[in-house]
């Protein structure tokens, strides 16, 4: 997306904040997820797009650590990503 932004013209100001739920002065998402979103980046790339194996990925140059913590949190929050459950039969 940083990518895309400097691309495109974004201001540099823009494209460099730090993304922040905004909570409280201080707060980036990096540091309340304990990761760089450039560690999740290749992370997943790797794993979701190339099919890497934990092991693999790895052995690319991402902490074990980091690895594991990106996978619990993946786990953690499937239920965002599945579709909602639909009614079974007809709405009156």
């Amino acid at each position: 997306v940083r990518q895309l932004a400097k691309h495109v013209g974004i201001p540099h100001a823009i494209v460099e904040k730090p993304p922040s739920a905004g909570l409280w002065k201080g707060q980036t998402d990096e540091g309340e997820m304990g990761l760089s979103y450039d560690d999740i980046d290749r992370t997943l790339f790797l794993m979701l797009e190339r099919r890497f194996s934990k092991e693999e990925t790895v052995s690319w140059g991402i902490d074990k650590e980091k690895v594991d913590r990106i996978l619990h949190m993946m786990e953690t929050s499937q239920h965002k990503r599945d579709p909602l459950p639909r009614p079974k039969g007809r709405l009156p």
